[in-house]
């Protein structure tokens, strides 16, 4: 005997979704504040004394010593360039979504007691179940994460397509020899980490929804099982 809870997922669904709710989350916070979005391209520069990255809020340059120096985009709200402004607004919802989906697959998960019904008292622990309400929490906030997931892989690859188009228009300038600068920037860090972040919340969500599907409650399968201590032993 112990603490059991009945319900209609296994512990380690709503441990693997809650891990990769929580990793997308944190991905989400570092890609929405992270200036190295796209960085310029080195390759056949045979001395390169600064870099330069630019992000969705701002604009850095980093010297031969390792000085940092960053700025702020110079236009106003409104007239930010579209990719700017439309990833800025994707990222943070993204951030949003994936913060309540996280505590939402908490507290649906089956590996907690938020949200159950206590059933009996017996003798060497507890029984729990599931109520139809934390199996709802739980799907809502694996649907909420998918959400933020999709946003944010939306907000990079739109980026990055950006990204490539001045590449390829700063490598035609060069060639025709229009461009005075021929500063290219290819792909950051930040494109490639968002694009993990949509894998991970993509595919918690979807593990959290299929968790919350119903089943024979009454199958032990679906019984999540926690020793309990002696010391609780005491007082029941």
């Amino acid at each position: 005997m112990g603490k059991f809870m009945k319900t209609n997922a296994s512990d380690g669904m709503g441990l693997a979704a809650g891990f990769m709710i929580l990793a997308s989350f944190i991905l989400n916070v570092y890609v929405a504040q992270s200036d190295f979005w796209a960085i310029n391209d080195i390759e056949g520069v045979v001395v390169q004394q600064v870099r330069r990255s630019q992000g969705l809020f701002f604009k850095c340059t980093y010297d031969g010593t390792g000085q940092r120096a960053c700025e702020d985009y110079d236009q106003f709200f409104v007239s930010l360039p579209a990719a700017v402004l439309g990833s800025r607004v994707m990222v943070i919802l993204a951030c949003i979504l994936s913060a309540f989906g996280t505590l939402l697959t908490v507290i649906g998960g089956s590996c907690t007691s938020f949200a159950a019904e206590s059933l009996d008292e017996a003798y060497d622990g507890y029984v729990w179940e599931a109520t139809s309400t934390k199996s709802l929490l739980g799907m809502v906030g694996g649907i909420l994460s998918i959400i933020a997931a999709l946003l944010v892989g939306i907000a990079v690859s739109w980026f990055a397509a950006i990204i490539i188009n001045g590449y390829h228009y700063q490598s035609y300038a060069v060639v025709l020899g229009n461009d005075s600068v021929g500063i290219r920037y290819i792909w950051g860090s930040a494109i490639w980490i968002g694009w993990i972040s949509l894998a991970s919340g993509f595919l918690g969500g979807v593990i959290a929804v299929l968790g919350t599907r119903h089943g024979d409650e009454d199958d032990e399968e679906f019984r999540s099982y926690q020793p309990v201590d002696a010391e609780e032993k005491m007082y029941v």
